[in-house]
């Protein structure tokens, strides 16, 4: 889902979470980003993800999709620096999933050229991207949009993807390490749709990675529930991922497409962001984050359970900041860092081709922001 036309060019957005109480503030300065990339944006105990916000803008466009290798490269050179543990993608990997667009007017979307490649161009496109540089080198966690179902957009006669043919789950041999578990997708396979990703760490113990597909099956909720309940999980701290919870406003979305309509969500509507937060997020403590992506412009909640615990939903969507279109623009990504301490969770939006040239490099990186857990308001 194309988020608004965020006018920043050169606007960069940071936040530090410290899970203490939910506020923000930004009292540091922001780094010039002159040095190294470790010096500048982690310290030498954190590690970190990064993480990739909707990029069908890329992968729709034949000479766009050089920017999308581009940005996957970046990740694995510098996961040494950052100490990446994984590469983050909140889904709408492609524009159409199953469309035999051969005519321009097939492309067309509210009157604009909406792309130069049919859909098994564009699933083979960043298949063929992420086994040159992902695959063998860092594990990746992709969740599947709106735009990854159906024939194109969320429409279409059934909750049907691509996803799982192009990314089986032994495409890439260091999943073999990490995926603990995977849960059927609407055609009863089990796929990367929904599947659970562990992470050993020094500072946070073993921390995992829960990704949803988009607007999840009841099923699947229950499936998130049960698993976050589990002895396996309950002791141990959770990222989810899925691709839509909030909106640009801060405010759970809703969902509204065909597919929808006919697995018997009445109008094709589906409270998305509230079913997530009531059935997964609200009754797991161990939820410490929740991701998505889908609209825009980019934005932060946090949400408090009844216990007085709060819970950080950040949304990011590089089209947030270019604007729909754009092609990723100027390639903005987040990098996401657990501090040493166990506790503090650092974002911060950075842009590689910035930092590419010494020319631009002070341009890379942005303010930072904190959020403490307990508290009821939040400020900056």
């Amino acid at each position: 889902m194309m988020g608004n036309c965020l006018a920043r060019s050169f606007a960069v957005f940071a936040c530090s979470l410290i899970l203490t109480a939910p506020a923000f503030s930004s009292n540091e300065p922001a780094p010039s980003g002159a040095g190294d990339l470790k010096k500048a944006s982690c310290d030498n105990n954190s590690f970190s993800f990064v993480l990739i916000g909707d990029i069908q803008d890329m992968t729709k466009w034949r000479h766009k999709q050089p920017l999308c290798e581009y940005l996957f490269g970046w990740a694995v050179q510098n996961k040494g620096d950052l100490n990446l543990k994984a590469v983050l993608c909140t889904g709408d990997l492609v524009e159409y999933n199953q469309s035999m667009a051969s005519t321009k007017s097939r492309y067309l979307h509210r009157g604009m050229q909406n792309g130069n490649m049919d859909s098994e161009g564009q699933w083979k496109a960043i298949s063929d991207i992420c086994s040159r540089q992902l695959d063998g080198f860092i594990p990746y966690i992709f969740c599947t949009g709106n735009h990854d179902y159906g024939h194109r957009c969320g429409d279409g006669a059934r909750r049907f993807s691509q996803f799982g043919r192009y990314f089986p789950a032994n495409k890439n041999p260091l999943w073999n390490d990490c995926v603990v578990e995977m849960f059927p997708n609407y055609d009863g396979v089990e796929t990367l749709e929904n599947a659970i990703y562990r992470f050993d760490t020094d500072t946070w113990g073993t921390l995992y990675v829960m990704a949803l597909e988009f607007a999840p099956r009841d099923e699947v909720l229950e499936w998130a529930d049960k698993k976050l309940k589990s002895s396996r999980l309950a002791n141990s701290r959770v990222v989810l991922i899925t691709h839509s919870i909030i909106d640009g406003r801060g405010e759970f979305i809703r969902d509204r497409y065909s597919i929808l309509a006919r697995e018997g969500r009445e109008g094709g509507v589906f409270e998305t962001g509230k079913a997530i937060w009531e059935k997964v997020i609200k009754p797991n403590k161990n939820v410490v984050l929740a991701i998505c992506g889908h609209a825009g412009p980019n934005t932060n909640k946090v949400e408090v359970r009844p216990d007085g615990s709060g819970v950080l939903i950040t949304m990011f969507n590089m089209q947030g900041i270019c604007g729909w279109g754009a092609g990723g623009g100027e390639l903005p990504v987040e990098i996401i860092e657990f501090k040493p301490d166990g506790e503090t969770i650092s974002f911060r939006t950075f842009y590689p081709l910035y930092h590419y040239s010494p020319k631009t490099r002070e341009k890379s990186f942005g303010k930072k922001f904190e959020y403490r857990r307990f508290s009821d308001s939040l400020s900056k």
